[in-house]
Parts: structure tokens; C-alpha cells; sequence
């Protein structure tokens, strides 16, 4: 299902426990540009190596290594299809890290937190032919991003185990590999990889033969601290999944969004 367009990344609030970010407005896009660097600072890593002879710069100088702590989610489908169903929006299921192919964790259980999209932004307030409850969307669907992948879509019965963004923001930290545990930082290098319901849950069973399952867009961004959007950075997706060319427009992203369940590289600061 698909939404209105808009450009800014953090336009919007994205939940009380982000508090900071209540009330933000477009202006924020100053600091937070598509380029995904915009307004965030390197804490003087320039300077490493400027001195004569190199033998102590960097030292004392250079930044240390950027620590995130928190993975944030928006939407970006273009088009309102309220109608279509009951789950408008990219379906975000669970957020992984990785370092290389090893799993290090999960959305860490009770840190979600969801907050409305940009200001503009049109979220339905029915679906389906009916116009009825999106079951999928909403603060109360929000924990359905913590733990392991577990995502379903049923033809008889309510889906389960995702949030349907619905114009949203949501956010979460990492927990281990169950989602329990301390949060874990999210350093350089790493990856994180966003579940999301697509033409991959029809392949291994996770939703019925019919369903639709578009592979949908959405941005990731990771924070140092949520409550200052300066130590925001964008990440970029890696490639997308065959599955979902057709959708995604091939298998090699020409733009920073994720489509369907899409790897992002955590980058160098």
C-alpha cells in the first residue's frame, strides 16, 4: 500500500521516549538532508594527521569511533491506497544487526517507540473495502518491530507479528539475538538489516500463495542520541533482494531507501 509523497527524513515527532523530536518541523531538513550527512559533525576527525611528521596525529585529535544506539524507520510510500487492505505503508517486521553474516541482535523488547509522520503526510484512518480499523498500524502495533523476524500474513485470519507504517516513524534500539539483553551499540561496518513483509515471506511460507506482498520503501537512519538530530546519519542500502526487482526497480539501489527486506551498511564516520 502506498502514501503520500514528502522528502524531509525527521519532519515529524517520532515518539515520547524520543521526546526531543516532539513538535519538529520542516526546518529540521536543514540539518538532516537527503544526502543523509547533512548537520551531522565528526567531532574533529579532520584534524587527525594535519600535523608535521604524522608521528601523534590522530591521537589526540582524532574522533573516536562513532557509537550508535538507536535504529529509526520512516515511510516512504508515494500513494494513498487505503482501500487495498488493511496494512498501508512499508510492513516492518524486525530489525537485525550483523556483522557480516553472524547475528549479533534484534530489536531490543520494550524500546520501540512510534510517532507520526512529516507534516503533510495523509495516514488512512480506514482500510480495506470497508474502511474499517487498520488492525496493522498505530502506537499499539509498535512492538511488533522488537525480537526475531516473525512476521505472517494469513488469507483467513488477521496478519501478525508487523507494524503497517501508515505515514509513521518508528524506532527501536538493539537488543541480543531474542531481543533481550542490554542495547548494543551499532558501530561502522556493521550491518542492519530491516525485515520487511515482501515477496520473500511468500517464498518460505510466511504469508499465503495470493498475497500481494509488495516489496515496499521506507528510509534508515541510526542515532548516537535520539534526542539531538545532529548525530543522525542515513544509511544506504546495499542491494535488494531478486524477489523483489520487479518491484524495486532491479537488484541495485539508485536511491537511499530500503525496498522490501533490504541490508544497510552502518558507515564510517
Amino acid at each position: 500500500m502506498r502514501k503520500p509523497s514528502y522528502r524531509c527524513p525527521l519532519a515529524g515527532p517520532l515518539s515520547a521516549l524520543m521526546i526531543a523530536f516532539l513538535g519538529m518541523t520542516a526546518a529540521a531538513c536543514d540539518g538532516l538532508g537527503d544526502d543523509g550527512d547533512g548537520g551531522v559533525t565528526d567531532g574533529g576527525a579532520g584534524d587527525g594527521g594535519s600535523e608535521a611528521g604524522g608521528g601523534d596525529a590522530g591521537s589526540a585529535d582524532a574522533a573516536p569511533a562513532r557509537k550508535f544506539t538507536t535504529i529509526v524507520i520512516y515511510d516512504k510510500e508515494t500513494a494513498p491506497m487505503c482501500s487495498a487492505g488493511t496494512g498501508p505503508g512499508a510492513d516492518i517486521d524486525a530489525v537485525e544487526l550483523r556483522q557480516g553474516t553472524a547475528l549479533l541482535g534484534v530489536g531490543k523488547i520494550g524500546t520501540a517507540a512510534h510517532g507520526p509522520g512529516p507534516a503533510g503526510a495523509t495516514p488512512c484512518t480506514g482500510c480495506g473495502a470497508s474502511a474499517g480499523a487498520c488492525m496493522h498500524s498505530g502506537a499499539a502495533a509498535v512492538a511488533r518491530i522488537e525480537g526475531p523476524r516473525d512476521g505472517r500474513s494469513y488469507s483467513g485470519m488477521p496478519d501478525t507479528g508487523y507494524i503497517a507504517l501508515n505515514t509513521a516513524t518508528v524506532s527501536v534500539q538493539i537488543g541480543d539475538a531474542t531481543g533481550a539483553g542490554p542495547a548494543q551499540d551499532i558501530v561502522a561496518g556493521q550491518i542492519v538489516r530491516v525485515h520487511e513483509v515482501d515477496q520473500i515471506y511468500k517464498d518460505d511460507g510466511s504469508a499465503f500463495a495470493a498475497c500481494l506482498c509488495e516489496a515496499e520503501k521506507y528510509q534508515v537512519w541510526a542515532f548516537v542520541d535520539p534526542a539531538v538530530t545532529a548525530t543522525a546519519v542515513q544509511l544506504e542500502p546495499l542491494a535488494y533482494d531478486a524477489k523483489n526487482a520487479a518491484a524495486c526497480g532491479g537488484t541495485t539501489p539508485t536511491t537511499k531507501e530500503g525496498c522490501g527486506t533490504t541490508d544497510f551498511r552502518v558507515p564510517m564516520m
